[in-house]
């Protein structure tokens, strides 16, 4: 039997032509409507601050970041493996790929937790974040950055202290507050922290360069060790695990990836490296390789605003400035003001004249003239960041507890007694000499002026009059003669410099003096790079010598 197909009636093809008509409509509609939702999402930050945010809220960028579930399984599986261990160890491998969108941008990006305590990692926190772009071209030039809970710094007193940095002409990091969604999700207000990349360099007006500082991995590694107790990690008076100790840390001989074909670059690089390796060794002064004044400044900056963590080699970093030969400091993570400590002086690492930098610019730093014009600097700023913070966090502005930190930091430039001294037996007079042991009893250099007598003759310090212990001064650049400082490092008994004043110089000054009774003679003091001048009374019946031994009644 032979089939035939039928031919179509006419109202057959209309309805097929309908039924296809509607079809492309409907296609239409369901592409226009992916590409409305997909732009919608693209444009999150500002459909969602047109929804809920206050006419505050609204200055305050919002970055989303979308994870497939697969790939924000591998950040639950990092955060598990931290909370058994007690800290979060990053690796290459923990990394999430994510698309990041700011403003009109998707960026394919990499995400992991940021390496370090877990104290942050429950169920309701602001979990911290490391983010890396790949590509310097793209989100406004950040190549890697942070987002992290604004109160582990301290929130508005962060931001306050890099911009006071800057002010002085020091690298610092980018540090701004953003919206953060993640996979749709309102995580709230993150601190968004720059890395230590080229970028940080450009955007402080800076030539390309290399970043270097020390590996960080042993630490929280040894962290992971103690179970997470960091208590007990910093407290073990045997493995000296200190943050702030450059003998525990090894110098970090990693060159970013981006730079590596750059000859030059690589050269600065291992030129930096060898730099900071010969500090460590003590093959090389640490004033011979850090830029003198600017590490004096920002030691300063750290002591004024209690940044202290600043210092730690956790954060620390150094920008080698190839025009000087020399490494400078660049900053983050300070934490400031958060309580009263105080700069430690390992992070001077001993050198007089860094310590001698350290004091001038902190003595400039707490008259009520430089603290005013870095309020006035700052304020608008600093009002911003409070406004944007208001939403989660009430926080004061710092400037009362800057001025308040200022009275206690004039008292410790202006120690009351920053030397022992006592005068030897006063029958060395008959030889024409006046005994005067001295010793530095502070943690700083002590420049020796000179000797006052009774108030009427003053005699300017002269090596010549050195006959103990001589190796425990110094000269300074411009001939100043200093005790040595004491090293935290080394317990040793107080070192006594011992001078002998000619009888005669005294008394071509001041024929009428008395020694009949025992004249009043004060030394004459200053911190190393101070202007102020501290009198320390001789003290009288000290012993030179330890007696003979002497029998006793009942002997």
């Amino acid at each position: 039997m032979k089939i035939v197909k039928r031919e179509p009636t006419k109202n057959v093809r209309s309805l097929i032509l309908w039924i296809l008509a509607v079809i492309f409509i409907l296609a239409v509609i369901l592409v226009t409507a992916r590409e409305g939702v997909e732009k919608q999402l693209a444009n999150a930050s500002r459909t969602a601050k047109s929804l809920w945010l206050s006419p505050i809220e609204e200055n305050i960028p919002v970055i989303s970041i979308d994870l497939p579930f697969t790939e924000y399984e591998r950040i639950l599986q990092q955060r598990d493996a931290a909370l058994q261990t007690g800290v979060v160890l990053s690796g290459e491998r923990d990394y999430a790929r994510a698309d990041l969108r700011f403003e009109d941008q998707t960026i394919p990006v990499r995400i992991r937790l940021k390496q370090g305590e877990t104290d942050h990692l429950g169920s309701d926190d602001k979990w911290n974040f490391e983010i890396r772009t790949g590509d310097i071209r793209v989100l406004d030039g950040l190549e890697q950055f942070f987002l992290i809970d604004p109160m582990d710094n301290n929130g508005l007193n962060e931001a306050a202290f890099l911009r006071a940095l800057e002010r002085e002409g020091l690298n610092v990091g980018r540090y701004e507050f953003v919206q953060l969604f993640l996979n749709g999700e309102d995580k709230g207000l993150y601190a968004l922290q720059e890395g230590f990349d080229n970028n940080v360099l450009v955007r402080n007006g800076q030539l390309a360069g290399v970043i270097v500082g020390y590996n960080t991995d042993t630490y929280w590694e040894s962290l992971s060790y103690v179970g997470g107790d960091l208590e007990r990690l910093d407290s073990d008076p045997i493995t000296n695990t200190s943050k702030f100790d450059f003998r525990y840390f090894d110098v970090d001989p990693e060159l970013d990836p981006l730079l590596a074909d750059d000859e030059q670059i690589k050269w600065q690089f291992e030129r930096a490296v060898s730099l900071l390796r010969g500090v460590q060794s003590g093959e090389l002064r640490p004033s011979d390789v850090f830029d003198v004044s600017q590490y004096g400044r920002f030691l300063a900056m750290i002591d004024l605003w209690g940044a202290t963590q600043a210092t730690s080699l956790l954060n620390l970093r150094y920008f080698y400035n190839a025009e000087l030969d020399r490494l400078q400091p660049v900053a983050m993570n300070g934490e400031p003001l958060v309580n009263g400590v105080r700069l430690q002086l390992s992070t001077t690492y001993f050198d007089t004249d860094i310590q001698s930098a350290y004091a001038h610019s902190l003595a400039e730093a707490i008259t009520p003239d430089y603290l005013a014009a870095m309020q006035k600097d700052l304020q608008e700023n600093a009002a911003l960041d409070q406004a944007a913070l208001s939403i989660e966090i009430d926080q004061e502005l710092p400037w009362d507890r800057l001025t308040q930190r200022s009275e206690q930091l004039s008292q410790s430039l202006h120690p009351q007694q920053p030397v022992s001294t006592h005068l030897g037996s006063p029958t060395l007079a008959q030889d024409g000499i006046i005994q005067v042991d001295v010793a530095n009893v502070t943690n700083f250099p002590v420049e020796i002026l000179g000797f006052d007598i009774d108030g009427a003759t003053f005699l300017e310090m002269d090596p010549e009059w050195v006959v103990k212990n001589e190796e425990e001064l110094f000269i300074g650049q411009n001939g100043e003669i200093f005790i040595r400082a004491s090293n935290p490092f080394e317990t040793r008994p107080l070192q006594y410099v011992r001078f002998h004043l000619p009888l005669h110089l005294i008394l071509e000054h001041d024929k009428e003096l008395n020694f009949l009774q025992e004249p009043l003679i004060q030394v004459a003091t200053r911190l190393a790079g101070l202007p102020n001048d501290i009198l320390v009374p001789a003290r009288a019946g000290y012993p030179g010598t330890l007696p003979e031994q002497i029998n006793s009644p009942d002997q």
